[in-house]
């Protein structure tokens, strides 16, 4: 949970920093898609409202679909994770 909730914070706050007058740069990524640059910035993380400090970042603009993420795991001979109990931990989620 707490990997969607940091993606969810982190689309937060390049939402509020556009609408703060800070331009956020779009481009393609090498898959073809769409991705746009999340400013640096801190936000609160977990229960304890850790402030916790990222530098600028590239993300996709929009989600990931099952089609190119099999895809990737065939380039990248990767595995996907083992979602068994129904929780991954955020390695197992990037396939690290």
């Amino acid at each position: 949970m707490q990997p969607v909730l940091i993606l969810l914070t982190l689309l937060a706050l390049s939402i509020y920093n556009g609408c703060a007058g800070i331009q956020t740069r779009e481009m393609t990524g090498k898959d073809g898609a769409p991705i746009v640059l999340v400013p640096a910035g801190e936000f609160q993380y977990g229960n304890t409202n850790e402030r916790v400090s990222l530098r600028d970042f590239y993300m996709d603009k929009y989600e990931v679909t099952t089609g190119h993420y099999a895809g990737f795991l065939q380039a990248s001979g990767r595995k996907p994770p083992n979602i068994g109990s129904g929780r991954v931990s955020s390695a197992q989620a990037i396939g690290r």
